[in-house]
């Protein structure tokens, strides 16, 4: 963000580089300048420990107090002293962003890159004699020096060039006016705008990057809602986003969803269906409902064995399909390891355990169990000491 920041402002035209901090900056000056909100409240609104952090490095240097106004007992004249002072007085799109050819042809005789050069000739001649992989190292660190010396050089030129615009096109904008030449550039300059702009998107521009032209508190709403209905026209995009997590579904359309609807079957056919592998394919190559051949065959199941098996419970629950096995592990450990009694209801068998009950679903469903069970054997016998405690019950 603060990139995108940086080149809007340097496509504006702005001398200074625009950053997200100069939002804060800002609206700590008109806080202070207010005269309605007190040095504790400025300090609590801020967030400052000291209202000397806010004169170290958020008050800004440049004053624009009317002096010569003040010194004559005349009433200081703001507007004007703001719009001198003000960010967009240094506005001007002719500011140049990219260095040309020719300066960047200049920069390849300046004496840091040609020592720089001269380094990394020194050391790959050393490298052709001898042969050292040793050298390799230090040959790639020349390169990258070569490389950062030539872009600090850059941007420091950039810099420079940025920095001297305003004096040296001053210069040329008298001549241009004294010629009557500044006229013809400033029309040509807006055809061109004109002819490579879509209508909406220039209309756009001109009523987002408008000026408040009177004091009026009508006028700037009608400013605001102008840049609004702009921004509407152009991009015609309800706001607001999808809502957050998944969207719930009915037990019927999780069935129906499965595939498309076949012809009337009777009760002993959909019961074979059910368990048929004849069903529809997901893009990831599984089924999108779990079967018995499913469950019997794949090495690592996504779906649940001992729910499928549960006759009573409902056909979403029965032929849910996990992201992974890993789920169906999480799941496992924390529906089925709980129950009480322990018993496999796709083998009809009834566990001791807990460690049984992962060992079973392990080697015969291959569904793996992370979680620690306590000791069978202290379990057994913390449940024949329940049993047979005479104060159980009483």
């Amino acid at each position: 963000m603060s990139t995108l920041l940086v080149t809007f402002g340097e496509i504006r035209g702005w001398k200074g580089a625009f950053h997200a901090h100069q939002f804060r900056y800002g609206g700590g000056k008109v806080i202070n300048e207010s005269g309605w909100v007190s040095k504790e409240q400025h300090m609590l609104i801020m967030k400052h420990a000291s209202p000397r952090t806010f004169l170290d490095h958020y008050h800004p240097l440049q004053i624009d107090t009317d002096m010569i106004r003040v010194i004559c007992g005349l009433d200081p004249d703001v507007e004007l002293m703001r719009a001198v002072t003000r960010q967009s007085h240094w506005r001007d799109t002719r500011r140049p962003r990219y260095l040309t050819d020719h300066q960047r042809a200049q920069l390849e005789d300046h004496p840091e890159l040609e020592e720089a050069r001269r380094n990394l000739s020194q050391i790959r001649a050393q490298y052709e004699k001898t042969q050292q992989p040793a050298l390799l190292p230090r040959i790639q660190q020349r390169e990258k020096e070569v490389r950062n010396t030539r872009k600090r050089l850059q941007r420091s030129l950039r810099h420079q060039i940025r920095e001297n615009f305003d004096e040296e096109q001053a210069f040329l904008d008298i001549e241009a006016q004294l010629s009557g030449t500044v006229v013809k550039e400033e029309s040509e300059d807006e055809s061109s705008l004109e002819d490579t702009m879509h209508p909406f998107q220039l209309y756009l521009v001109q009523s987002l990057l408008s000026y408040p032209i009177s004091n009026s508190l009508e006028d700037e709403w009608n400013r605001r809602d102008t840049g609004a209905a702009a921004v509407v026209q152009y991009c015609d995009v309800l706001e607001g986003g999808p809502l957050r997590g998944r969207p719930k579904r009915n037990a019927s359309e999780s069935v129906t969803s499965a595939g498309p609807i076949n012809q009337p079957q009777d009760a002993g056919q959909s019961q074979n269906v059910a368990n048929s592998c004849e069903v529809p394919v997901s893009v990831a190559g599984k089924p999108s409902r779990a079967t018995k051949e499913y469950l019997e065959n794949s090495e690592k199941p996504e779906a649940c064995f001992q729910c499928f098996a549960n006759k009573g419970l409902a056909d979403h629950v029965r032929f849910q399909m996990y992201h992974d096995a890993g789920c169906v592990t999480r799941h496992f450990d924390a529906i089925h390891l709980k129950e009480k009694p322990l018993k496999c209801n796709w083998c009809e068998v009834a566990l001791l355990h807990q460690m049984a009950f992962q060992r079973h679903a392990f080697d015969v469903h291959r569904v793996r169990s992370r979680k620690r069970c306590p000791n069978p054997v202290q379990e057994l016998q913390t449940q024949e000491q329940v049993r047979h405690d005479p104060l159980d019950g009483s």
